[in-house]
Order: C-alpha cells, then structure tokens, then sequence
C-alpha cells in the first residue's frame, strides 16, 4: 500500500469514527471512550446496511473489511489506553 493509500485509509477511519462516536452517544447512550469495548463488539456485529448508513453519513464510500478492522480496533484500542490511565 503506497503512502498516499495509508493517508486516505487513515481519514476515512477517522471520519467513520466521527460519526459513529456520535451514534454510539445519541443513539445507544453509550459513553465511545469509557465504553469503547462494548462498542466495539456491537460494531463487529453491524450489519452491511449498518456500515452503508455510516459510510453515507460520514460522506466516504462503504468500508472495505479492511478499513472496517481498523475502526474496531481504534475502539479496542481506546479501551485499552483508558485502562492504562486509570490504573
């Protein structure tokens, strides 16, 4: 993958957690930081239409796999930074 590829993925991931930092508050009363896990769970388990809503809103196309690992692993990775800050 060229480094103008990573560049574009990268965006693309952050503007998709944009939004769905946003529906996990107002949708599922789900705090995305102190949550993070559960919501990550909840989104390996989103379905295809799922993902088109998000991407729609998020104005990017609909996720490859690929990039839709790399949002959930942001998520994973949220709730293991925040373990470390609170031990």
């Amino acid at each position: 993958m060229s480094s103008f590829e990573e560049r574009a993925r990268a965006e693309k991931v952050r503007r998709l957690v944009n939004v769905l930092d946003l529906a996990c508050v107002e949708q599922l009363k789900l705090d995305p930081i102190v949550q993070a896990r559960d919501f990550a769970v909840r989104l390996a388990a989103m379905s295809e239409a799922g993902w088109e809503k998000a991407a729609r809103v998020a104005s990017v196309n609909v996720p490859s796999a690929t990039t839709r690992a790399s949002v959930i692993d942001s998520y994973y990775e949220r709730e293991r930074l925040s373990r470390q800050v609170s031990a």
